[in-house]
């Protein structure tokens, strides 16, 4: 019991020396699928066209596929994966994501770049493929983005990793 309220207290709390952001809550999920290659092969071919995300990773020598389950999927394309994966033979199993814990390194620096632009809201995520994307919350300033995306572009943790979602913020103000 005591093991549990660590580990809980250990994964909400902010990383030691990192700035307190809000986060936006995302449900990004991981479908683990297991079994012979051939059948792993004919299923991420069947789910390549799936808009309720992608494929990313395949790893052959543990016969297992990683397939990131967006957070803004919808229950129908939820269940366009699911389904088939259940009747597949494939063993499925399903992890929770958290930024944190997998990028740790990539995550503070890109809280210390938004910290530095006095953002509340954080404009980043670092998604399963190690990608960070970058989208401005809508209670940022122009002047707000502008300096995180500066600071974004400058950092060379964040930098070579960036991709910018929308640009509405990042758009002169006078439009």
């Amino acid at each position: 019991m005591i093991k549990a309220a660590l580990f809980l207290v250990i994964v909400s709390a902010p990383a030691l020396g990192s700035p307190a952001l809000e986060r936006p809550h995302r449900e990004d999920t991981i479908y683990v699928l297991q079994g012979d290659l051939p059948r792993l092969e004919a299923f991420a071919t069947k789910m390549s066209d799936w808009e309720g995300g992608e494929l990313i990773e395949k790893d052959a020598k543990s016969k297992a596929f990683y397939f990131w389950a967006y957070s803004e999927r919808t229950a129908s394309q939820a269940r366009q994966f699911l389904m088939p994966a259940a009747f597949s033979g494939l063993s499925l199993e399903i992890q929770s994501y958290d930024q944190v814990l997998a990028y740790p390194e990539l995550r503070k620096s890109a809280d210390t770049v938004a910290a530095a632009c006095d953002v509340r809201v954080d404009p980043f995520f670092v998604a399963p493929t190690g990608r960070v994307r970058f989208r401005p919350a809508p209670t940022m300033s122009v002047d707000q983005s502008a300096c995180v995306l500066k600071g974004a572009l400058a950092s060379q943790e964040v930098g070579p990793l960036l991709d910018i979602i929308g640009n509405e913020a990042v758009a002169d103000e006078s439009e």
